[in-house]
């Protein structure tokens, strides 16, 4: 029999084989026909009240993360993982970079760039803004039936916001905004090609073959004049999309806000592949990618006839979203009940009074 030194490490040694034990019951329930998921609730439930009643929860999180420690470098070493590589820098995500402290792997940026307050008041935000552009194209039945290329590019156009989102949070705020000229110039390439299917379908056949085929035309501009036409901008908002597509070209054709430039001013560049962390970069990266989800929700709104019950409350969230964000882009706002952004908010509770509709 082993001897201990103390009742308090035989308690933590009662608590090291407890999770163990969760791993052993989720073998057991799955072998008795669970599935994985309902396997994995049941033994971390069981394995739950075990550890409650044999150490304190902040002993608990420390023992777990002591052995989330060691599992990655038992698995490091028996498979390397690639996303931690040790041979080559420029593939390991999680690198500090060894000149710079403010720069290194993507997911090393991710943590930096989401542990300030502002930065994950945006992160936070830009959620919520997505999964309400995520709701209206999940539930369009009839948009996809009579709006078939609008609904295409406007899917794809949230695709390239998200993308461009992660690259903003990676720290590649450039083509960050790359991206988002992107996700600009594919909704009213979308608005072009719908209004030729409606008039002309030998002509659609013909500049879909020469889009697709990468001939150079004005796409973009003529999908412009057709939103104004079809009602789809308002006219107010009609000079916006051109410039903003100018604005965001230059991220494209030259540089925008020269990253080295802004790396340089110490005399110590970080490394090329190093992502690194701006408050300022992201900061001007938000206000394009709001404009653009702007144009978005008036292009949607035009088109709320076609949407369903659940697409109609997506437009709801994304209205009060975008509402709220011209009165103050620096807060986290409650359309969740995530406590964390809150939190680290200056007036947590006046967001708590006007909490909005949830996702």
């Amino acid at each position: 029999m082993v001897k201990v030194k103390s009742i308090e490490e035989a308690v933590t040694r009662y608590a090291e084989s407890t999770v163990l034990s969760a791993v052993r019951l989720k073998r057991y329930w799955m072998s008795r026909g669970y599935s994985e998921e309902a396997a994995v609730n049941k033994a971390t439930n069981q394995a739950l009240g075990m550890l409650r009643a044999s150490v304190e929860p902040e002993k608990a999180l420390e023992l777990l993360k002591e052995m989330e420690e060691m599992a990655i470098s038992l698995r490091e070493r028996i498979v390397p993982d690639c996303m931690r590589c040790p041979f080559m820098p420029s593939l390991n995500l999680f690198r500090p970079d060894e000149i710079r402290k403010d720069a290194g792997g993507e997911l090393y940026n991710f943590g930096l760039t989401i542990n300030e307050p502002q930065t994950m008041a945006i992160y936070h935000n830009v959620g919520g803004l997505i999964g309400s552009l995520e709701e209206i194209l999940v539930d369009c039945q009839e948009l996809i039936e009579t709006m078939t290329y609008v609904h295409m590019f406007m899917w794809h156009s949230v695709r390239d916001l998200k993308a461009s989102a992660f690259l903003s949070f990676s720290g590649h705020y450039r083509q960050a905004l790359m991206v988002l000229r992107s996700a600009l110039e594919l909704l009213f390439i979308g608005i072009y090609f719908q209004t030729l299917n409606d008039r002309n379908g030998k002509e659609l056949e013909r500049e879909w073959n020469n889009w697709w085929e990468g001939k150079k035309g004005s796409y973009f501009s003529k999908g412009k004049a057709y939103a104004l036409e079809k009602r789809l901008l308002t006219t107010e908002a009609k000079n916006v999309p051109g410039r903003l597509y100018n604005e965001l070209s230059k991220a494209v054709h030259g540089l925008i806000r020269d990253e080295l430039e802004e790396i340089m001013k110490d005399k110590k560049p970080a490394r090329p592949a190093s992502a690194f962390y701006d408050i300022e970069f992201l900061k001007d990266w938000f206000k394009y990618f709001l404009q653009i989800v702007t144009i978005v929700q008036g292009i949607a709104q035009s088109l709320s006839s076609h949407l369903g019950e659940r697409g109609k409350k997506g437009l709801k969230l994304l209205k009060e979203i975008t509402n709220a964000l011209e009165d103050n882009k620096q807060e986290a706002l409650p359309f969740v009940d995530c406590p964390k952004p809150q939190y680290h908010s200056e007036h947590k509770e006046e967001l708590r009074r006007a909490k909005i509709g949830g996702v």
